[in-house]
């Protein structure tokens, strides 16, 4: 591979960018947002056939093969395969596990070696050049990307077809939610319920603002961002520490029953609510998650129904601020938001209610986004051993050593 850094004004390309899922594609087929820049004179050309990755997002598969000519931004990267290299191979190369861990290994930045202060990695083309491969002739390329093509086209269509499944149940769940929350504010039995502030039923409490400094012997704490809450339920696979002080931490921990909101993110996500049972005592929240703390005459788990209804997404839709990539709330417009609060005895057949239908959704749901992880460790797997010549193509045998532990 070659590195080029061709520069050409005034001319006239479309403006490209690099998608994690789609590769090399058209900037507005992304994006409506108008660009940044007043003039495109200093952006790079990239050429068809030519590998393009952001810098800064390499780790996340932000790589791809470009289709056609374009221009990109400094962020990107563009490597020019030489002629015994087949381009198809190299990209996924560039995306097996292996590559990765080297990767990881090699990359700069603030933190960079997966420290818990990570802001931001870069990995230019100049470390990753010092990454041995597992280069077989041209042809053997040709046959382990097309082998490569054929698998994970069918396992790609297995996870579209998961994904639809999930999408489907989670507009079903949506649905339920919504009528059970409708039927309080028609009266559900008794008189209609009465639309009160949220900040009329309890406190919100802001998180924590990252990238300040405090010295080496500062206390570590885990803390909750907003890829942690997701639509019902937390996600806690990954949780990031952050070293703060007691004085600062104690501004920002989460009590048991406190409701989850999210204030900035994907705009479907925005103001979302999920209930904190302590699942990490002690645990933080960083700024963009608000943390409410109801009143007694409010059950947490009733405000995070409401949250997922078609009336509180429609208010923190139509209340949001939008920004180039990201949608945000702030703390006001989240406390004046008016919603049904009947009594405790209705909130608690309302809660009865909901979980019950939604119990059998929730499982299928899981089950769906389990086997869709489960075929991508597969589709990684696979790509990985194709790669480093643990695989044969032709039959699609796997070997015990790879062609690099052999060499």
């Amino acid at each position: 591979m070659e590195r080029t850094d061709v520069k050409i004004p005034g001319l006239d390309l479309p403006l490209m960018s690099v998608s994690q899922t789609r590769g090399v594609v058209r900037r507005s087929e992304i994006t409506d947002a108008p660009q940044r820049a007043e003039t495109l004179d200093h952006y790079k050309v990239c050429r068809t056939g030519d590998i393009v990755f952001n810098k800064m997002s390499i780790r996340g598969g932000a790589m791809g093969l470009a289709k056609e000519d374009g221009l990109i931004t400094y962020h990107y990267e563009v490597m020019r395969p030489r002629p015994e290299a087949d381009p198809d191979y190299v990209v996924y190369l560039m995306k097996s596990d292996y590559f990765m861990q080297q990767m990881i290994l090699r990359e700069r930045g603030i933190g960079a070696g997966g420290a818990a202060s990570v802001r931001t990695t870069e990995v230019p083309f100049k470390i990753l050049r010092t990454i041995p491969v597992h280069a077989p002739e041209r042809h053997q390329q040709q046959a382990i990307s097309s082998f490569l093509d054929r698998e994970t086209e069918q396992m790609d269509a297995m996870i579209a077809a998961q994904e639809d499944l999930v999408e489907g149940l989670k507009n079903r769940r949506f649905q339920a939610i919504t009528e059970v929350i409708n039927e309080v504010a028609a009266g559900l039995g008794d008189s209609p319920a009465s639309h009160t502030p949220l900040k009329h039923a309890g406190r919100l409490q802001t998180g924590l603002t990252l990238g300040k400094s405090y010295p080496p012997d500062t206390p570590s704490y885990p803390y909750i961002r907003v890829a942690n809450v997701q639509l019902g339920r937390l996600n806690l696979d990954e949780v990031k520490e952050i070293q703060v002080p007691e004085s600062v931490a104690a501004q920002a921990r989460l009590n048991y029953g406190d409701v989850l909101m999210t204030e900035g993110g994907d705009r479907a996500a925005l103001g979302r609510g999920t209930v904190w049972r302590d699942e990490i005592p002690g645990a933080l929240h960083q700024n963009h998650i608000f943390a409410f703390r109801p009143f007694s005459q409010l059950r947490p788990e009733y405000l995070a129904f409401v949250l997922e209804s078609a009336p509180a997404r429609i208010y923190f839709e139509s209340t949001r601020r939008q920004t180039t990539n990201l949608s945000a709330t702030s703390s006001t417009i989240a406390l004046n938001f008016r919603f049904p609060m009947p009594s405790l005895a209705v909130q608690d057949r309302v809660i009865s209610k909901i979980e019950e239908t939604l119990d059998r959704m929730d499982r299928m749901i899981a089950a769906a986004q389990e086997s869709v992880n489960l075929i991508r460790e597969r589709r990684t797997a696979v790509i990985t051993a194709a790669v480093t010549g643990r695989l044969d193509p032709a039959t699609g045998i796997e070997h015990v050593t790879t062609a690099l532990e052999n060499a």
